[in-house]
C-alpha cells in the first residue's frame, strides 16, 4: 500500500467525484471536524464524523480522497470512519467532501491528518495461587461449564483435582478409572469431560468420562486402538477425533489410524488414516470445519509435513508442508481464522521460528520469531486476540520466561515471567480472563505440584 502522498487540489477532487457544478450560496454548507486521528495497531478508533452538513436537499453522500489505513472502514452515507487498524500507517492527508441530492458539494471541506502507530504492549504479570494437591506433569486441565478446572492424570496415581477460581484453592476429585499420562481431556457439549488413552503400566486403550453433576469417573467404550501422545479435536458435530500417538511401551509403534467418538452412543469407531504417522503433533479445529494437523515426529524424524481431516468425508488429504521440521509446537486459532504455529523441536534443538497457516490460500508462511526458543510450552488465545506463550524447554532445560503475540502486528513480545521455571504443563483461560498455569518439570526434571496465574 502506498503510505505517503500528498491531496491534490480541491477543485480537482471535485472534478475526479464528478462534482463540477457550482453551489449557490448557502445551499448546502458543511462544519469540520479536522481533528488529527492518532491511532495505535489493534486498537479500535472512536467513530470520526469529518463532515456535519446542513442545507440543501438530503440525502446526502461523502467522499474522500487519499487512502485509509488498513483496517479502517468509510461509510460514504454517513460520512463515518470507524475500524480497527491492522498495520502501520505513516502520517498522511484525507481530504473529506460532502453533497447533496442535487450533487451540490459544500463548500468547506475538511483535511484530517491520519497515524497509525504500534500500540505500547502491556506486560502481564505472573502470580501464585494454592497448589495442587499432588505434583503433575504430562496431565491435562479442562475448564468445566461452571468455571472450575478439572485437572486429570499425569504423573503418579489416578487423581484428579479441581480447582476453583473463585477461592484459588485445588480439592481432591474421585479417583479415574484407570492411572494414565499423556492422555487427552475433551470437554463435550453435554458438560461432561472425554478421557481417552495414556500410557499406564500398558498402552490404554480405554476411555472414561467426568460427570461434574456427580463428580464421578464412569467407564465409556474402548478405543479401537491403544494410544498415547496422540490428539483429541472436538468437532462441530459434537464428535470428537482422535489421531496418531504410540503404541508400546517396550517395542514402541508410532500410529497413522484415527478414530471417532460419538457422545450419543459412547462408542468409538474407526475413520480414514493420516497420510503419515505421527506422534507430538497437533490437530486443530478450523473455522471450515476441517482440521488441520502438523508436524510431530514419526520414530525417531521430526516432521513438517501436514494434512487435513474433512469429517464430511472422513478422509485426511495432504496439506503442504510447514517452514520448518517440528514437535512438540504450539497451534493457536486466531480470530481470522489463520492458525499460529510456534516453536518446538527439529530433532536438535528448540525452535524460536513461527509460522501461520491461512485456510484460505492453504499455505504456511514464516513470520517474525519468538523471543526465545521453546518447546513443551503452552500458547494461550486471550479475549483480545493476543496468544500468551508460557514456558517450556526439554530435559534439564526449564524456562521461566513468557511471551505475547500481537496478531495484528505480527510480533512476539516479552511478557512477565512466570514464578516458576516449567514445561510440560497446562495453560487454561479462566472466565476471569486470566491464565492457569499448572504443574510441569521444573529444572533437573524436578516435579511440580504449584499453580500460578497470568493478567
Amino acid at each position: 500500500m502506498k503510505r505517503y502522498f500528498v491531496v491534490g487540489i480541491l477543485l480537482a477532487a471535485l472534478s475526479a467525484c464528478g462534482g463540477g457544478a457550482s453551489a449557490p450560496p448557502g445551499s448546502i454548507s458543511a462544519a469540520a471536524n479536522t481533528t488529527a486521528q492518532n491511532l495505535t495497531v489493534g486498537t479500535a478508533m472512536t467513530s470520526f464524523s469529518p463532515l456535519t452538513p446542513s442545507g440543501g436537499t438530503p440525502p446526502y453522500t461523502y467522499s474522500y480522497t487519499g487512502t485509509l489505513p488498513d483496517g479502517l472502514i468509510f461509510d460514504s452515507s454517513t460520512g463515518v470512519v470507524t475500524g480497527t487498524p491492522t498495520t502501520i500507517y505513516a502520517t498522511a492527508d484525507l481530504g473529506f467532501l460532502v453533497r447533496d441530492a442535487n450533487n451540490e458539494y459544500a463548500s468547506t471541506s475538511s483535511t484530517v491528518s491520519f497515524t497509525v502507530a504500534v500500540g505500547t504492549v502491556t506486560s502481564g504479570s505472573w502470580t501464585a495461587t494454592g497448589n495442587m494437591t499432588l505434583s503433575r506433569y504430562n496431565h491435562s486441565a479442562t475448564r468445566l461449564q461452571n468455571g472450575k478446572v478439572l485437572v486429570t492424570g499425569g504423573t503418579g496415581p489416578a487423581s484428579a483435582e479441581l480447582y476453583d477460581p473463585a477461592t484459588g484453592v485445588f480439592t481432591a476429585a474421585s479417583n479415574m478409572q484407570e492411572q494414565r499420562k499423556y492422555s487427552t481431556a475433551t470437554l463435550l457439549p453435554n458438560g461432561k469431560v472425554l478421557i481417552t488413552g495414556g500410557a499406564g503400566v500398558v498402552t490404554l486403550a480405554s476411555a472414561e468420562l467426568y460427570d461434574p453433576a456427580t463428580g464421578l469417573f464412569t467407564a465409556t467404550g474402548s478405543m479401537t486402538t491403544g494410544r498415547y501422545s496422540h490428539t483429541a479435536t472436538l468437532l462441530p458435530n459434537g464428535m470428537v477425533l482422535l489421531s496418531g500417538g504410540w503404541q508400546g511401551l517396550t517395542t514402541v509403534t508410532v500410529l497413522n489410524s484415527a478414530e471417532l467418538y460419538n457422545p450419543a452412543t459412547g462408542l468409538f469407531t474407526a475413520t480414514g488414516s493420516m497420510a503419515t504417522a505421527r506422534l507430538s503433533h497437533t490437530a486443530t479445529l478450523l473455522f471450515n470445519g476441517k482440521v488441520l494437523v502438523a508436524g510431530g515426529m514419526n520414530t525417531l524424524q521430526p516432521l513438517n509435513s501436514a494434512e487435513l481431516y474433512d469429517p464430511a468425508t472422513g478422509l485426511f488429504t495432504t496439506a503442504g508442508s510447514m517452514q520448518a521440521y517440528r514437535l512438540a509446537h504450539t497451534a493457536t486459532p486466531l480470530p481470522n481464522g489463520e492458525i499460529l504455529i510456534a516453536g518446538g523441536r527439529d530433532g536438535h534443538s528448540n525452535l524460536a521460528t513461527a509460522e501461520r497457516y491461512d485456510p484460505a490460500t492453504g499455505l504456511f508462511t514464516a513470520i517474525s520469531s519468538m523471543v526465545t526458543a521453546r518447546a513443551f510450552h503452552t500458547a494461550t488465545l486471550l479475549p483480545n486476540g493476543s496468544v500468551v506463550i508460557a514456558g517450556g524447554g526439554g530435559g534439564i532445560v526449564s524456562l521461566a520466561d513468557a511471551e505475547l503475540y500481537d496478531p495484528a502486528i505480527g510480533v512476539f513480545t516479552a511478557t512477565g515471567s512466570l514464578a516458576t521455571a516449567r514445561y510440560d504443563h497446562t495453560a487454561t483461560l479462566l472466565p476471569n480472563n486470566k491464565i492457569l498455569v499448572t504443574g510441569g518439570q521444573g529444572i533437573q526434571y524436578n516435579t511440580l505440584n504449584s499453580a500460578e496465574l497470568y493478567q
